[in-house]
């Protein structure tokens, strides 16, 4: 068995000759090193990871310009002007297409010891904790606009919430984010017929990082983790999203089907306590 599956990776490697960039912001992160691990298997993939706990990219450059090769980097200070200063370090003419997976970010959960739904960190008081914006908004447009600038074919993913449609109080630093990053993409690809943008909604992941921030959901809540996904099926979803030649503005969800979901689940009084019983509040 496990040479048939070979043999067929084999044949689907020979058929895929389209030579390709894939850069994964949060590449050491449970989505972004399953995306690594799966896309790296590729020989027509060349993979820049990004990642704070990476060599600074300016060890890497040969001759002023980044290497074709796959390599785990940091742009230094995690700021615009230095994701800016790297995408000019690379020979984009190398690559008929640029993949840009955007996995970084934070989910908070807006719930205080206390109980009571507060969103912190809004230092400019539009209601949204900052880092959220800065983080997903402004990081991931910024590259997605530096890219197009710099190469004639990019597809751009970023992950939603399977959630977000609800809009729950307790998450709305991230939907309100994710509805701005969703506008002005639509606004992006309209103006840019060979760009496409995709955003993934996926439901709960299962991965260290969530059980520690919902540290009791296995315990005082009815989920159960048989209905999360997992990091290499989200991967999965990612590279057959990529593959093609799509253009235009795209929303899908992932997610296994549960029974224990009912309408009004996601409501704001049933959806606080259960986030609530998650964090071990009550």
């Amino acid at each position: 068995m496990v040479k048939t599956k070979i043999t067929i990776f084999k044949k689907l490697i020979k058929e895929n000759t389209v030579k390709r960039l894939i850069i994964i912001n949060g590449v050491t992160g449970a989505l972004g090193s399953a995306c690594l691990a799966l896309c790296s298997r590729n020989p027509e993939n060349t993979i820049y990871g990004w990642s704070r706990k990476g060599l600074p990219y300016m060890d890497f450059l040969v001759s002023g310009i980044m290497p074709d090769v796959t390599l785990i980097c940091s742009v230094g200070k995690e700021d615009l002007k230095g994701y800016h200063m790297l995408l000019d370090r690379i020979n984009f003419s190398l690559y008929e297409k640029v993949i840009y997976i955007h996995a970084l970010g934070v989910y908070p959960f807006e719930i205080s010891p206390e109980g009571t739904i507060t969103v912190t960190d809004d230092h400019d008081k539009d209601g949204i904790n900052d880092l959220v914006t800065k983080l997903s908004h402004d990081f991931f447009l910024s590259v997605l606009n530096k890219l197009i600038k710099k190469s004639a074919r990019v597809q751009a993913l970023i992950f939603g919430g399977l959630v977000d449609k609800h809009e729950p109080l307790v998450h709305q630093s991230w939907w309100k984010t994710m509805k701005k990053i969703k506008a002005r993409c639509i606004e992006v690809v309209s103006k840019n017929k060979k760009v496409s943008v995709m955003v993934l909604n996926i439901s709960s992941v299962i991965c260290p990082n969530e059980l520690i921030t919902r540290p009791f959901v296995f315990r005082d809540t009815d989920a159960k983790s048989c209905f999360w996904l997992m990091p290499h099926e989200v991967a999965e979803e990612v590279d057959r999203l990529t593959t093609g030649d799509s253009q235009g503005f795209y929303e899908c969800e992932l997610f296994h089907p549960s029974g224990y979901y009912r309408p009004g689940y996601y409501a704001d009084e049933n959806f606080t306590v259960r986030k609530k019983r998650e964090l071990g509040i009550l």
